[in-house]
């Protein structure tokens, strides 16, 4: 009996440093992706493959698992929340959520007796920018792995600049941004950035 149960540990043991092992391998075998303009990169598990790239974002598939990586509006909770909600809708109540705070949001789920990793959300400060990361069926700790390589660089474009002269603040911007004198907010005075609020200066 008690040969029984030695054999019984190890094998457990055995099949959980296996599991420890298949993890390290995908994180060591990760491949760097970039936009077409080099602007935005990151590092990605080598089950997953690149199904779309732009200039603004990229997105992963593979084995049943997904990833995608984009530049956001701003760096805050609210952007990550509002995705989080696109992204599980009326699904949430079958969640648990494992972490969440300003900056991720974790959810697993239950399939009979086996709790797997579902959505995560989360969101990054990169280089001035704000990057939102989300992925399915991926662990938290390799979805955080993935979020410390994601970096923006500055594209290598030449950009045609205007100035603004304001009373509080003067500066350059993009000559292709609109300026709003009177954006409707009691915290800001200008708003200068793309015609759609997407990004810009507040």
């Amino acid at each position: 009996m008690k040969i029984c149960r030695l054999s019984i540990l190890l094998l457990s043991v055995a099949i959980l440093c296996a599991c420890g092992n298949h993890s390290n391998q995908d994180i060591e075998t990760m491949s760097e992706y970039c936009t077409n303009d080099s602007f935005l990169c990151c590092k990605i598990p080598s089950f997953l493959h690149l199904t779309k790239n732009d200039g603004q974002s990229m997105q992963f598939e593979g084995n049943k698992k997904f990833a995608k990586v984009m530049i956001v509006s701003s760096y805050d909770r609210a952007v990550k929340d509002d995705f989080v909600q696109q992204l599980v809708g009326d699904n949430r109540s079958k969640l648990t959520v494992i972490e969440e705070n300003d900056t991720i949001t974790a959810f697993e789920i239950q399939r009979g007796m086996t709790t797997i990793p579902a959505q995560v959300v989360s969101i990054y400060q990169r280089n001035g920018y704000a990057v939102l990361l989300a992925t399915m069926g991926i662990d938290i700790d390799l979805h955080k792995t993935i979020g410390t390589t994601i970096k923006c660089n500055a594209p290598d474009i030449d950009i045609d600049l205007a100035h603004y002269n304001g009373d509080y603040i003067n500066l350059d911007y993009p000559s292709n941004w609109t300026i709003n004198e009177h954006p409707g907010t009691q915290t800001a005075d200008v708003f200068i950035g793309n015609s759609d609020h997407s990004f810009g200066i507040w």
